[in-house]
């Protein structure tokens, strides 16, 4: 599988309460200060782009994947080809960083001409001068915005799962501490252990010396006893070659299939929490009174 590292790029990204500022600046220069409705301005442009009032908490984001929403705790980013995209802002926190701001006079920019936006591009920074509307005026992108920075990537194994990790939202899930949380005891022992028990049974096969070479105490078992007394086991059954044999490294893996085990049952556990319906009021009222739940009206018609 071929791997590829993210180019480190800068890109730049505004508040939800900054695009207001802006828009109502944008609309007192136009004269259009009527489209300004307590305090939030209806309509106006941002970076060459249409933004579009859908209600005091919502602007409608023209992307180059449709229309998207930008509530009061999203980021708008503005990227280095001037596209403009919608971010929920712990997504945007977990992906980007600060970088030191950029010089914003005309002559520090790396001028390239820009079919998608009509006019001229920042090959550096994504700063834009165009000519839409006859005049050329050049936006300096670092003008009351946050400059960010796209990090580079670790190209680890787990860098996508970290990645994703990072970028989850902070709804329920099954964690390792509370993993850890769960267990009481812990037990290791190894099938040459389990041998040797009085109670033990052996029932020898006679193929040649097949026993004899089975090295039993290279088998480990890792038993987690749970706090509500479920038992899970875990198993390693040793390296191929015995010279390569790792009492700790043994322990480790049958642990951690063991702990995969109760990573199952807890997201079992979660997921039918999850969907367990909600008690509201009225049917805790209808419980106290012996009588059937509002919410379950007419369900068995």
């Amino acid at each position: 599988m071929t791997q590829f590292r993210k180019k480190p790029v800068v890109i730049t990204a505004i508040t939800f309460d900054q695009l207001v500022a802006h828009g109502t600046e944008r609309c007192k220069a136009e004269g259009r200060e009527s489209n300004i409705v307590n305090g939030i301005p209806w309509s106006f442009s941002y970076a060459g782009q249409p933004i579009t009032h859908e209600n005091d908490d919502c602007y409608l984001i023209p992307t180059l994947e449709g229309t998207m929403k930008m509530g009061r705790d999203d980021m708008l980013i503005t990227g280095v080809k001037g596209e403009i995209y919608p971010c929920k802002r712990d997504i945007f926190e977990a992906t980007y960083e600060a970088v030191p701001d950029v010089a914003s006079n005309e002559s520090s920019h790396d001028w390239r001409h820009s079919s998608s936006y009509g006019g001229q591009l920042c090959a550096d920074c994504g700063a834009v001068k165009g000519s839409r509307r006859g005049g050329l005026e050049c936006r300096d992108p670092h003008a009351g915005v946050t400059p960010v920075a796209l990090p580079v990537v670790d190209p680890g194994q787990d860098s996508l799962e970290r990645e994703i990790q990072a970028k989850a939202s902070n709804g329920p899930s099954v964690t390792t501490s509370g993993i850890e949380a769960e267990i009481a005891r812990e037990h290791f022992f190894t099938a040459e252990q389990g041998a040797s028990h009085t109670d033990a049974v052996a029932k020898p096969y006679d193929f040649g010396d097949t026993w004899a070479s089975s090295r039993l105490d290279a088998v480990t078992f890792c038993v987690l006893v749970l706090r509500n007394g479920t038992k899970v086991v875990g198993v390693n059954y040793g390296a191929i070659d015995p010279a390569q044999h790792s009492t700790e490294r043994g322990r480790q893996d049958a642990r951690a299939q063991a702990v995969g085990k109760v990573y199952e049952l807890l997201g079992f556990r979660l997921r039918d929490e999850l969907a367990r319906p909600v008690l509201t009021d009225a049917d805790a009222a209808a419980d106290l009174a012996g009588t059937p739940r509002p919410s379950q009206a007419g369900a068995g018609n």
